[in-house]
């Protein structure tokens, strides 16, 4: 996870002026924090188990056919409605997850621009309006 978010530092490094300008570091910054978590988290919690729970559930087909063919094989013919309703709620989940990491970027960005320019915040005395647009960021979030 080291090695991928290095590279992905070094390629947010390199990417155009224009891109950056257009970028929120709060996003950026999600992105190589938090994001990178998420992967690792995955591929842990998430990845490994997967690989064991398909190994069991190819033995119990095996177990199941030794035992009833005809009942197996009607199990087995509703499988690619299942993978027809898993693929739909799949991709709203994605639509719903990549929707609250750009909430979540924005309130980082919030967080990040105010902290970074405390000195002037202060001296502004900007310190309730900013408070407002993060909380309202947050409660997004």
């Amino acid at each position: 996870m080291s090695n991928i978010r290095a590279e992905l530092y070094d390629h947010i490094q390199r990417l155009s002026m224009s891109f950056h300008t257009r970028a929120k570091s709060g996003d950026l910054i999600t992105r190589v924090t938090y994001d990178i978590e998420r992967l690792r988290e995955v591929t842990v919690v998430a990845a490994l188990p997967l690989v064991s729970h398909f190994l069991t559930m190819f033995g119990m087909v095996g177990v199941m056919f030794w035992m009833n063919r005809e009942l197996t094989l009607i199990a087995i013919a509703v499988l690619p409605l299942f993978a027809l309703t898993t693929t739909t709620m799949s991709r709203k989940i994605h639509k719903v997850a990549r929707r609250q990491r750009q909430r979540e970027g924005a309130m980082a960005a919030s967080a990040a621009e105010a902290i970074g320019a405390i000195k002037v915040v202060q001296a502004l005395s900007l310190q309730d309006f900013l408070g407002k647009s993060f909380a309202k960021n947050n409660k997004k979030a």
